[in-house]
């Protein structure tokens, strides 16, 4: 089968079983960045605009998180997502391989503050959750995206309510992504899906992709 019928086949059925949204259904060359999505390796943020929020609601800088080398940067929908639990659930295990590669990894949410503190506790994770409180590094890496009417009615209807969860209050939410940035802002593996089931990076991909990158 020709694998852009493919692609979109398998898009159509991801709508019907409610994920949000589809990406350009071409096939990706199958590199790190397998993604249409968010943004490239090579692509440069500005880190410096972006203010973050830890669990007790103060403020944090996301360039002042980059000053000690490449961080692995990860983004999940929210505390009501069991697929991000399983995903947060993953990365802890994997913690201390990448801990020995010399990396640090950043979970980003678009949760408030409050629902933050109640994952960690939940979930006693050892890395760093921060609220994306505004949105900033979703749109500064491309990952952010409006929730539309009909999947708000069916959130609503199994008693997600993202005005209430969300910090901003807003019916927006990342796209699973996964990046490896450098100091300078500088984006060195990207891996972004709209897939929030089953697209996400899988840690040891992307450990090691970090070690290669800083090697």
């Amino acid at each position: 089968m020709n694998i852009q019928i493919l692609a979109s086949a398998v898009c159509t059925a991801s709508l019907l079983l409610g994920s949000v949204g589809c990406a350009n259904t071409t096939a990706a060359p199958a590199t790190e960045a397998t993604t249409s999505i968010g943004a490239k390796a090579g692509d440069r943020i500005d880190a410096s605009s972006v203010t973050l929020r830890t669990a007790s609601n103060s403020a944090v800088k996301m360039d002042t998180l980059l000053n000690d080398g490449p961080v692995v940067v990860v983004f999940y929908r929210g505390s009501w997502c069991p697929y991000c639990e399983q995903a947060l659930d993953g990365w802890d295990e994997q913690l201390d391989e990448l801990n020995a590669a010399g990396g640090r990894l950043i979970a980003l949410t678009p949760d408030a503050p409050g629902n933050v503190a109640e994952t960690l506790t939940k979930q006693d994770l050892g890395f760093t959750v921060l609220s994306d409180a505004n949105g900033e590094a979703a749109k500064e890496l491309g990952v952010n995206f409006v929730v539309d009417s009909a999947t708000r009615s069916k959130y609503i209807g199994y008693g997600i309510d993202l005005e209430n969860s969300n910090a901003n209050g807003l019916w927006q939410l990342p796209h699973p992504g996964t990046f490896i940035i450098d100091r300078d802002g500088t984006v060195r593996y990207a891996n972004v899906s709209a897939d929030y089931r089953n697209g996400r990076a899988d840690p040891a991909e992307v450990i090691a992709a970090y070690r290669r990158i800083s090697g």
